[in-house]
């Protein structure tokens, strides 16, 4: 089983989303940049995992008061 965590912030576009990731030193935990539709209006961040553990104390850590989102991925 896997976790999805979101961040609870909408980005305007892509590389905006991607700077964030960059920022933050996401990428080695696994995040990426997806389109919240087909419009390409809006974007999230998401890391999915199953060392949700281990991955949200070092996003506790690393993004302090940031809580994100949690949904369960077959």
């Amino acid at each position: 089983m896997r976790t999805r965590l979101t961040l609870p912030m909408k980005f305007a576009n892509e590389k905006r989303a991607l700077g964030v990731i960059r920022d933050n030193s996401l990428f080695t935990i696994g995040a990426q940049a997806v389109a919240v539709d087909d419009t390409g209006l809006g974007w999230r961040v998401i890391i999915d995992t199953s060392k949700t553990d281990a991955v949200c104390r070092y996003l506790s850590q690393s993004m302090l008061g940031v809580e994100w989102a949690r949904s369960e991925t077959p």
